[in-house]
């Protein structure tokens, strides 16, 4: 490396600093290149999912009503909830829900005035 310095030699300091800046930008380039890791493609089916959820729920529902068990669960068509109900055997009354209509009712509302704000602001 000092002899390419030497006086005489047609390199000129210059030369050399282009050339190592040169070789360690396409040094950096291959590392990058090597270490890159191309991000995972998920592709996702939502009404796929959709139809294996509702499957789901049908099979638990008919699990819980032949096992003698008053539960029966369902997904809220508007705020996409899970829904789940106990009802008495005799009468079908519902003795409990989770949520609670009052909570739905309340969900959908925001929903709703969510929507009215954004429509005024935007």
């Amino acid at each position: 490396m000092v002899s390419s310095i030497q006086p005489g030699n047609s390199q000129t300091i210059g030369d050399l600093v282009e050339a190592r800046s040169s070789d360690a930008s396409k040094i950096r380039a291959n590392v990058i290149e090597a270490i890159h890791v191309p991000k995972a493609e998920a592709q996702i089916d939502q009404e796929r999912i959709k139809q294996n959820l509702e499957i789901a729920i049908d099979r638990l529902n008919t699990q819980m009503r032949d096992g003698g068990r008053n539960v029966q669960f369902s997904i809220d068509s508007e705020s996409k909830t899970p829904i789940v109900k106990v009802t008495k055997s005799d009468t079908g009354e519902v003795i409990r829900q989770i949520p609670n209509e009052a909570v739905l009712k309340a969900g959908h509302s925001v929903a709703t005035l969510r929507g009215m704000l954004h429509n005024e602001i935007a």
